[in-house]
C-alpha cells in the first residue's frame, strides 16, 4: 500500500487566462458560439506532506494528468488533456460563453490513456472579458478495499464496542481522503447470524463519514470460524474485490494455581462426584478441584501421570516410575490402592488412561508395546501391538464399541476390541513432512476420531472404518501432546506450544488463539477434557496450574 494521499485545491478555472502542456479535441460548435480560453491549475500534493490535511479535496499523489471535458448547454463537449509536470496541472481549457458544464478526471498517465484515479464536475457561467473563478471537488474511485478493526480480538464475556476501519484506495494503491464522496458507496455486511455482534451501518457514501461502529455483547460465536466477518464491497462496480476482516473474539481462561511447587501436572479427568481430579506428576498427589476452584490434594507417592475416572465412582491413575510402575485406585474420600506392575528390567510408562465401554480400565504401554486392561481390582490383561517399537501413548473410548490409540513411534493409528483384537492404520505424512508423530487423540462430533499428529505438524482425522485425512497445522509449532478435545461448540480445540489455543472445525478451518495471561506465564495446554460443566478443563503442567477456558 502506498502512503495515504493528499487533499489539494480541487481546480481554479480562470477565463480569458493562457497556459500550457495542454492537448485539445475539438468539438464541433454551433454557429454563433464563442469560445474563451480558460486556464486549469491543479496542485498535486508531495505525499511526505503534512500541508495536505488542511486542504479541503481529494487528489491522489499518482495524478500525472488531468482529463477535462467541458460541455456548454446543448452543445458537444470539448475534451483536453493537461499533463501534470513537477507537481502541477497548469494548462489552458476552450469554455463557450454561457452555461458550461466541466468534468474533470484525474488520470494516472501523461496522455490521460491511464486509470482513473478521481473525478469531479461543476456547471459555471463563463463571461466573456473578466475573470471566472470555478472549483470542483473530486471524488475519489476505488479501486480497491481493506478491512481492519481497532480492536480486531476482544475478550469473551466482555461487552465491547469496536470501530471498523475501512480503507478506500485509488488505483494506484492512495488512501481516498475527503471531504468529497466516493465514486460509488461502500456496503458492508456481517456473516455473524447469532446476534452476538452489529453493525452500526450498512454503507459508507464518502471518507469522512464517521467510522462504523460493531457492537459486540461478549457472547462466543461459533460457528464454522469462531468470528464475525466484516465484507466491504462495492455493488455499483463488482470489478472491485471486496474485501473481508474477522472480529475474532479471544477465549479466556479461569486458572487456578496449584500452592504445591512442583505438582506440574500431567493429567486431568471429568470426576464422577462433579469435580476435576488430575495428577500431580513429580509432586507424589493426586489433587481434587471443584468447580469453584476449591482444592485437596491426596497423597500418593510416586511419579504420577495418567488418570481416569472408573465406573464403580472411583478414579484411577497410574505411576510411571522407573521400575516400580503401578496402576492405583483413589476413592472420594482420598483412600489410594496400588496395584504394582512387576515385569524385571522394564519400564511400563502409562501416559493416557481410559474407561472402556466393558468398565475396565484401558492403557496403552508404551515401553511394553501393549494396551493393558485392567479391572477395576488391578488385574492386568495385556494385548501385544503388532507393529514393535510403536511406542503407544493416547487412547480413547470410540463411538464404535472399540478402543482407539495413537502409536507415536509406529506412525499408526490403532483399534483394539474389548476381546483384544487390534487393527493399525498407517498414517501417511502431509507433503513436505516426513514422518507421522500420533499423539493424543480424542472423539469428534462427526462421528470419527481427531488425534495430534506430532512429527506432521498436522491435525488428523480418522474415520471408524480407518480413513485418514490430515489438516496442516497453521501455527508454527507442534499441537501439544494429548491436548486435544472436542469442544462445547462443536469444534475441536488443542494445545500449540506455550500460550496458543488451536481450533479445527469438521470442515478443517483451523484458527489459533493467543491467551494472553499465558504468555507472561509461559503456560500450555498440557492436557485439555470436557469438565461436569460442559466447558474445556485443562491442566497446564507448566503454569502449575488447573483452570478452565470460558467461551
Amino acid at each position: 500500500m502506498r502512503a495515504r494521499a493528499g487533499s489539494a485545491l480541487a481546480a481554479a478555472l480562470l477565463a480569458g487566462c493562457g497556459g500550457a502542456s495542454s492537448s485539445t479535441v475539438p468539438a464541433r460548435l454551433p454557429a454563433g458560439a464563442k469560445q474563451v480560453p480558460v486556464a486549469i491549475s491543479i496542485r498535486i500534493p508531495s505525499t511526505s506532506s503534512s500541508t495536505h490535511k488542511r486542504l479541503p479535496a481529494y487528489i491522489s499523489a499518482a495524478t500525472q494528468s488531468a482529463v477535462v471535458n467541458v460541455t456548454p448547454a446543448g452543445m458537444p463537449a470539448t475534451r483536453t488533456v493537461v499533463t501534470c509536470v513537477a507537481s502541477q496541472c497548469v494548462g489552458t481549457v476552450p469554455a463557450t460563453i454561457g452555461v458550461d458544464t466541466f468534468a474533470i478526471a484525474l488520470d494516472d498517465k501523461p496522455d490521460g490513456t491511464g486509470k482513473t484515479l478521481a473525478a469531479g464536475q461543476t456547471t459555471a457561467t463563463v463571461v466573456e472579458g473578466q475573470p471566472n473563478a470555478v472549483s470542483v471537488t473530486f471524488n475519489g474511485v476505488i479501486a480497491s478495499l481493506q478491512v481492519s478493526f481497532d480492536q480486531p480480538n476482544p475478550p469473551v464475556n466482555t461487552p465491547a464496542t469496536v470501530t471498523l476501519l475501512v480503507k478506500a484506495l485509488d488505483a494506484d494503491g492512495y488512501v481516498i481522503v475527503g471531504p468529497g464522496s466516493y465514486d460509488n458507496p461502500i456496503a458492508l455486511t456481517n456473516t455473524d447470524a447469532t446476534g452476538a455482534t452489529s453493525l452500526s451501518a450498512t454503507a459508507i457514501a464518502a471518507p469522512g463519514d464517521p467510522p462504523p461502529t460493531i457492537a459486540y455483547n461478549g457472547a462466543w460465536i461459533g460457528g464454522e470460524t469462531a468470528s464475525a466477518i466484516i465484507t466491504a464491497n462495492i455493488p455499483a462496480n463488482p470489478a472491485v474485490n471486496s474485501a473481508k476482516g474477522e472480529l475474532v473474539p479471544t477465549p479466556q481462561v479461569v486458572d487456578f494455581r496449584i500452592p504445591t511447587n512442583y505438582s506440574h501436572p500431567p493429567d486431568i479427568t471429568s470426576g464422577p462426584d462433579g469435580a476435576l481430579w488430575f495428577t500431580e506428576g513429580p509432586a507424589g498427589m493426586v489433587g481434587r478441584m471443584t468447580l469453584a476452584g476449591v482444592l485437596s490434594q491426596f497423597p500418593a507417592p510416586g511419579a504420577l501421570w495418567a488418570i481416569a475416572s472408573g465406573a464403580d465412582g472411583n478414579v484411577y491413575f497410574s505411576d510411571i516410575g522407573m521400575l516400580d510402575e503401578a496402576f492405583e485406585q483413589i476413592t472420594r474420600a482420598g483412600i489410594v490402592t496400588r496395584t504394582s506392575i512387576k515385569t524385571p528390567n522394564q519400564m511400563h510408562p502409562m501416559y493416557s488412561m481410559v474407561l472402556g465401554p466393558d468398565h475396565n480400565l484401558w492403557a496403552p504401554d508404551a515401553n511394553g508395546n501393549v494396551i493393558a486392561q485392567f479391572t477395576p481390582s488391578g488385574v492386568e490383561t495385556a494385548f501385544p501391538i503388532p507393529t514393535q517399537n510403536a511406542f503407544a501413548q493416547g487412547i480413547v473410548a470410540g463411538p464404535d464399541g472399540a478402543l482407539w490409540f495413537t502409536e507415536y513411534g509406529g506412525g499408526k493409528i490403532g483399534r483394539i476390541t474389548t476381546a483384544g483384537i487390534i487393527t493399525e492404520y498407517p498414517v501417511t505424512p502431509l507433503p513436505g513432512q516426513t514422518v507421522s508423530k500420533p499423539l493424543g487423540i480424542t472423539n469428534g462430533p462427526d462421528g470419527a476420531l481427531w488425534f495430534i499428529d506430532y512429527g506432521g505438524f498436522a491435525i488428523g482425522r480418522i474415520t471408524t472404518a480407518g480413513a485418514i485425512t490430515e489438516f496442516p497445522n497453521i501455527f508454527p509449532g507442534h499441537a501439544n501432546g494429548m491436548s486435544i478435545v472436542t469442544g462445547p461448540d462443536g469444534a475441536i480445540y488443542f494445545g500449540i506450544g506455550y500460550a496458543v489455543l488451536g481450533r479445527i472445525t469438521t470442515k478443517g478451518t483451523m484458527q489459533t488463539f493467543k491467551i494472553p495471561s499465558f504468555v507472561q506465564t509461559g503456560s500450555e495446554f498440557s492436557k485439555l477434557i470436557i469438565g461436569p460443566d460442559g466447558n474445556i478443563w485443562y491442566a497446564d503442567a507448566n503454569g502449575n496450574s488447573i483452570g478452565k477456558i470460558v467461551f
